[in-house]
Order: structure tokens, then C-alpha cells, then sequence
């Protein structure tokens, strides 16, 4: 859901700038119907005269003084209009609620910056993609109940953001190699001993068990 404080920070690539909320839900709602919910070419909608205004505006507030460097912004936000609306049209080649889930995330984290949220959809894509393929669980060894565990931890954790969930499932492989790993100094009756107590303590999330026995141990 978008956030209700009246005013919001975008991370825009040409520095910071703060949006009404008013602005934001007006952004998302043009966003969405442009590309997500009429039943024509995605790319037949590219030229909207509202998101040529937003585009003209964006590029002013940011290039007040700087013509040469506003259009090089402009040129660069409608190569970012033109790359949503080509992934628009096949849904990114993910299921559609999918690709509507991930689209809503970056309309809301980059509002009025169509080259960011151009890239941040790729993002999300290529992460959706390595964990439908189980990219970070196919390596390592891991079985497929503990591949279970990282998946649905990382999915709890990270429910809408899948370029995350697949940063989570290596980071949580990272932590389950080394919990598989005993170190040859470690004896075998202190490695169990610690490795019950940080199983307790962090059910479920191989990142921070391996962290917790480190930890126990001084490693």
C-alpha cells in the first residue's frame, strides 16, 4: 500500500526530491492504467500527453539552468517509458499477478522517474526468475526441506519484492554452508551444543543462525 505521510522522498538518479501524496497516487493510479489495465499495445499508450508532462517536468525541476542536460534527461526517461511498455506487453515473461505485484512496487518506490523504474522492474523480474529457478537453493547442497525453509522465509520476509527474496535465499545458502562446515578446531560436542542453542534462538533463518554460532564460538 502507498504510504499515508504527506509527504514522500523519491530516490530520483538526478538527486533528491519530495512528492505530496496526492501526487504519488496520482502517478501510480496513470502508471497503472497505462500499462497495466487497458486492453491495448502497451506500446500504443507510450505517448500520453500526461506522461510527456511528467517527463517535461521532472527534467525541468531537476536541469533548471542546464537545456543540454534536460534533454539528455528527457531522451533518457522516454527510453525508460519505452522499455515499461515493452515489458508491459508480455508481462516482464512472468505470470501476470506477478508482474503486476512488482510494478506497483516500483511505481511507488521511483513515482516520477521513469528510468529508474524502468530499471528497478528489470530488477525485480531477474530476481523472480532466480527464485522460481532456485538459483541460490540449487547450490550447496541443500535439501529439500531446508530449501522449503529458505524459500518460505525469505518470502515472509520479503513478500512483494522479489529482487530481495532472491538477495535472501543466497544470503540465507551463504549461512546454511557454513552451518554444514564444522571447523576442524571446533570439537564435535561443542559445535552441537551451539548449534541447538542458535537453532532455537533463530528458527527458521539459516543467515542468523550462522551468525549466532559464529558469535558463540569467536569465530
Amino acid at each position: 500500500m502507498l504510504r499515508t505521510a504527506s509527504r514522500r522522498r523519491s530516490h530520483s538518479l538526478y538527486g533528491p526530491k519530495t512528492y505530496t501524496t496526492q501526487q504519488t497516487m496520482r502517478y501510480f493510479a496513470l502508471l497503472c492504467l497505462t500499462f497495466l489495465a487497458l486492453p491495448v499495445p502497451a506500446q500504443a499508450q507510450f505517448e500520453k500527453e500526461e506522461i510527456k508532462a511528467t517527463i517535461q517536468s521532472h527534467c525541468r525541476s531537476e536541469w533548471p539552468n542546464d537545456f543540454r542536460m534536460r534533454r539528455h534527461c528527457q531522451e533518457q526517461q522516454r527510453k525508460g517509458v519505452r522499455e515499461l511498455a515493452r515489458l508491459s506487453d508480455s508481462n516482464g515473461g512472468i505470470p501476470k499477478n506477478a508482474f503486476q505485484t512488482a510494478f506497483s512496487g516500483c511505481v511507488r518506490e521511483w513515482p516520477e522517474d521513469y528510468r529508474m523504474m524502468a530499471h528497478c522492474l528489470q530488477q525485480q523480474i531477474k530476481g523472480y526468475d532466480e527464485t522460481e529457478r532456485g538459483a541460490a537453493t540449487s547450490r550447496g547442497g541443500a535439501t529439500s526441506s531446508e530449501k522449503q525453509t529458505i524459500k518460505s522465509h525469505c518470502k515472509r520476509e520479503w513478500p512483494d519484492d522479489f529482487r530481495m527474496q532472491s538477495h535472501c535465499e543466497e544470503q540465507q545458502m551463504k549461512g546454511l554452508r557454513f552451518l554444514k562446515d564444522r571447523p576442524s578446531y571446533v570439537s564435535a560436542s561443542k559445535w552441537r551444543r551451539v548449534r541447538s542453542h542458535c537453532r532455537s534462538e533463530w528458527r527458521g533463518d539459516f543467515r542468523m543462525q550462522a551468525y549466532c554460532t559464529r558469535q558463540q564460538l569467536g569465530l
